[in-house]
């Protein structure tokens, strides 16, 4: 059998890093601490997975008409509800999917992901 690990690697323009971190830390309520190198940030799961963002020059990146095409993740969160309210006032972007039973946010400059409320 096979299942996702929990480690994710974006790829970000550095001109949206404050805003990522914003929305990870405030929004999702990931910690943060340092990555192996200046412009690379880590920020740790509730399961101690980690999701690893390179902040790059702009050409190096997928703009956000490319992220929106790649593939798009989920984050298992604790009050939902509270969580969409948070990322919403930090001014992540809202998608508007099929999927109605979830909210949608498009990190600046980054991935597509749905919230899930935890069990």
């Amino acid at each position: 059998m096979t299942t996702l690990g929990n480690n994710t690697k974006w790829t970000i323009a550095a001109e949206h890093r404050d805003s990522v971190r914003r929305i990870l830390t405030e929004g999702l309520g990931l910690a943060s601490k340092p990555g192996p190198s200046p412009d690379f940030d880590l920020y740790v799961l509730a399961d101690g997975g980690m999701v690893g963002v390179a902040f790059v020059d702009r050409p190096a990146a997928l703009d956000d008409s490319q992220q929106a095409k790649s593939a798009w993740l989920e984050f298992a969160v604790d009050d939902a509800e509270r969580r969409t309210d948070a990322l919403a006032k930090l001014g992540a972007l809202r998608v508007d999917y099929t999927d109605k039973a979830h909210a949608y946010f498009q990190i600046p400059g980054g991935p597509i992901f749905r919230l899930k409320a935890s069990a």
